[in-house]
């Protein structure tokens, strides 16, 4: 994989990253998040690298999965979400890994759960909603990563990544239907 860092000014390449991909990978990427000069980029082998954007450096690296099996298919580990940054921790979710949240000052993870999701995800007030792999649409607590609820109605529907509006947690399906979830307890 090559990344490269361009300038605003003139749009000239400024800085290259090369990565080794593994053979095997999702069709997508996750776009970077962008915060005081830093970009935070997710990649197919698992792991997550904030690179500093005005030099190319990589500041450090984190592993939200590791790749493991017997086969290509069953190490494939991509994060194509969108990470996530709400005040002090970054939230990243890998496809047939795991959502972590990591804490940036301290530069270690708070916790993590086993969850494969390649979609994006919403982190709102004291919790994270996501939709897995399989179509099942999960409230974790954000402090801790506990489970809150689970919405397993909607297997195999495609989920689009879900996303919290007022009361409500709403994620669509591969055939545009939109499902409208409680959010106090994940009920249709």
């Amino acid at each position: 994989a090559l990344d490269n860092g361009l300038s605003t000014a003139t749009g000239d390449t400024r800085w290259h990253l090369i990565r080794d991909e593994p053979s095997l990978t999702l069709r997508g990427t996750s776009p970077p998040l962008i915060d005081q000069g830093v970009a935070v980029l997710g990649y197919s082998d698992g792991r997550l690298a904030a690179i500093n954007v005005a030099e190319g450096t990589t500041l450090w690296e984190v592993s939200v999965a590791r790749p493991s099996g017997t086969n290509e298919v069953e190490r494939m580990v991509d994060i194509d979400a969108a990470p996530v940054l709400r005040g002090s921790v970054l939230y990243a979710v890998s496809f047939q890994g795991n959502i972590t949240a990591y804490e940036l000052g301290a530069n270690r993870i708070l916790w993590s759960v086993d969850v494969s999701s390649h979609a994006d995800f919403d982190v709102d007030g004291d919790e994270l909603y996501l939709s897995d792999s399989l179509g099942r649409v999960h409230a974790l607590d954000r402090a801790t990563g506990e489970e809150r609820w689970v919405q397993g109605q909607l297997l195999r529907r495609r989920l689009s990544g879900p996303a919290a509006l007022g009361d409500y947690v709403v994620a669509g399906d591969y055939e545009g239907y939109l499902h409208v979830m409680a959010r106090s307890d994940g009920a249709l």
